[in-house]
């Protein structure tokens, strides 16, 4: 009997210290891989844009949808989790919106591992977010519209389940 408890409690231990180092390893693993894309995206963002939506797409977690009142002229931006996309008139910006009423670097879009953020990042005229001013960093629904001026919509469309 005793032969019998020892082996139970010697395969309950391997078990649990097999568990243990697997889900650590996983959650390296994890962390690795956030790095990794958030500094493949912000490298390819800068002389690459359109391979950096490319792979934003591929891991996407939302997606902005610009609009300027005709259909031909409407344009995706897919957000992934861990990257920063900024949005403004000039053309440095991942998203150029080139209206007089919008800042050089009017707001930035973050995302983490579940939620999409929205700043501004110290505009002229502000951010609007569901006709509400952008105070600080704001998760954004799905369904929400965001507004720099009159000149267009950016309605945000979640592609996570968690949202």
């Amino acid at each position: 009997m005793t032969v019998l408890v020892s082996a139970g409690v010697g395969v309950v231990a391997s078990m649990l210290t097999a568990y243990v180092t697997a889900h650590l390893a996983a959650r390296q693993e994890i962390q690795r891989w956030r790095k990794d894309l958030a500094e493949k995206y912000a490298a390819l963002a800068v002389d690459r844009p359109a391979q950096a939506q490319a792979l934003a797409r591929q891991f996407a977690i939302g997606v902005l949808i610009l609009e300027t009142g005709r259909p031909e002229e409407r344009e995706k931006f897919f957000v992934a989790p861990y990257t920063r996309i900024t949005a403004g008139r000039i053309d440095d910006n991942e998203i150029v919106l080139p209206f007089p009423s919008v800042s050089r670097r009017h707001f930035a879009i973050s995302a983490d591992g579940k939620c999409v953020y929205i700043e501004d990042l110290g505009s002229a005229n502000g951010v609007r977010l569901n006709d509400s001013m952008v105070v600080g960093r704001s998760a954004l629904k799905n369904g929400d519209i965001i507004r720099t001026g009159d000149d267009y919509n950016i309605e945000f469309q979640s592609l996570s389940t968690m949202q």
